[in-house]
């Protein structure tokens, strides 16, 4: 990726901050009140769900990666991203399902482009997945 981004594993310690800090938190709030260096602080709501869905995950132990939206990816990293490989995903930019620019002789896939992908393909098994549902279901076979 060409810009940095932060990845965090929590530990015990931070597993445990985050679900006394959850707790502490008014589940109908909408926004987040904070004080740092003994000023107080509203964050957006925008801002205050994005650190919430943070404190829920490291409350489960799950690792949090932050990246800007505007990131762009090589054709491994999106790949690895979109858990497929990266000749699968070549060959689907080449079809054009898919947008990336080149540099030189090599891809780079904006973030954007890559959660559009991820949502078609998305929609695209929900699709499938119903029409198997509904040819089960004319054959009998959903009892």
């Amino acid at each position: 990726m060409t810009q940095a981004i932060q990845t965090h594993i929590p530990t015990m310690p931070d597993i445990h901050e985050a679900k006394e800090i959850l707790q502490a938190l008014r589940p109908d709030s909408q926004s987040i009140t904070m004080e740092l260096s003994g000023q107080e602080f509203t964050l957006p709501q925008g801002l205050s769900a994005m650190l919430r869905d943070i404190l829920t995950n490291a409350a489960k132990g799950q690792a949090i990666t932050i990246l800007p939206y505007n990131t762009e990816f090589s054709s491994q990293e999106a790949a690895d991203y979109l858990h497929v490989s990266r000749q699968f995903l070549v060959n689907e930019a080449d079809a054009g399902r898919i947008q990336y620019r080149r540099i030189g002789s090599h891809r780079r896939f904006a973030f954007e482009d890559i959660l559009k992908y991820q949502h078609l393909t998305e929609l695209e098994s929900l699709a499938a997945r119903q029409a198997l549902a509904d040819q089960a279901q004319e054959l009998g076979l959903d009892a």
